[in-house]
């Protein structure tokens, strides 16, 4: 009787065995958390295209004229010979910064051993930093003149002693250049000549003028170096602006050619 009742209960055994093994995969599958789907991300776009150094001459570009080489003599005194020095001065256009600048370099010059002319960041002024020394340097503030060549005036703020500083450069036509340099003690005091020094050009000005001379490829001023790329000949006005080119001779170039062709555009305009 009883081997009767084992013979029965086995056909069950199969079935329980299979709901204990879905139930065990139910339970397992639910503590399992689903993964999230990774969202695809939008195809990256491409930065937009930086603003050319170049292109962004802006207010300097008129003291273009200034760029060449330079003879010089100072004299602390006007008129005396008392004092006085000879140099030799090399002013280019420089492209290392952020912002395009105008730079005179002078080896053996007492006022200064560098100047360079850029523009404040909210472009409304101009800066001169005058390095004096390895370790001294001034900042000159000034006004953006309407026209250039002219006369234009920058000072410094007060200095820890309240002495300021005025700088003074004229320009007489492209051939004459002349800086001033002067200080002033006190605030009721007036500025006194602490020297000046009058420059000559050296060889061919630089200035763009009329006629088919050579034009830089950068600023539009005399070209009277030669650089060469892709089997033709271009020229640039300074060591500057060639090294501009060689860092990126296709933009530079593009780029004289926009311009050549506006100018082309503005001249045909004005003759209708």
């Amino acid at each position: 009787m009883i081997q009767s009742q084992r013979h029965d209960a086995m056909p069950h055994f199969p079935l329980v065995c299979a709901a204990v093994i879905l139930l065990t995969a139910s339970t397992a599958m639910s503590s399992v958390k689903p993964k999230k789907t990774k969202k695809a991300r939008p195809p990256e776009q491409a930065p937009a295209k930086t603003e050319r150094k170049t292109s962004r001459l802006g207010v300097l570009q008129p003291f273009n004229s200034v760029v060449g080489s330079w003879r010089g003599i100072g004299q602390p005194r006007r008129g005396s010979r008392k004092g006085a020095w000879q140099e030799q001065t090399v002013c280019r256009w420089d492209f290392s910064a952020e912002q395009p600048s105008i730079l005179f370099e002078s080896e053996a010059g007492r006022q200064f051993k560098q100047l360079r002319l850029t523009v404040s960041a909210d472009g409304q002024q101009l800066l001169l930093h005058q390095q004096v020394s390895k370790t001294s340097t001034r900042t000159y503030h000034g006004e953006i003149p309407d026209k250039w060549p002219a006369r234009m005036q920058l000072i410094t703020k007060p200095d820890d002693d309240g002495r300021r500083y005025r700088y003074t450069v004229t320009q007489l036509k492209y051939i004459r250049l002349v800086m001033l340099f002067e200080q002033q003690v006190s605030d009721t005091g007036s500025f006194r000549r602490v020297a000046g020094i009058g420059y000559t050009r050296q060889g061919h000005k630089l200035a763009r003028g009329s006629g088919n001379q050579r034009e830089c490829l950068v600023t539009g001023g005399q070209g009277t170096i030669p650089v060469q790329y892709d089997g033709k000949t271009w020229y640039v006005c300074c060591e500057g602006c060639r090294q501009a080119f060689e860092d990126a001779p296709d933009e530079i170039i593009a780029d004289y050619l926009d311009r050549r062709k506006q100018d082309a555009s503005r001249s045909d305009s004005s003759d209708d």
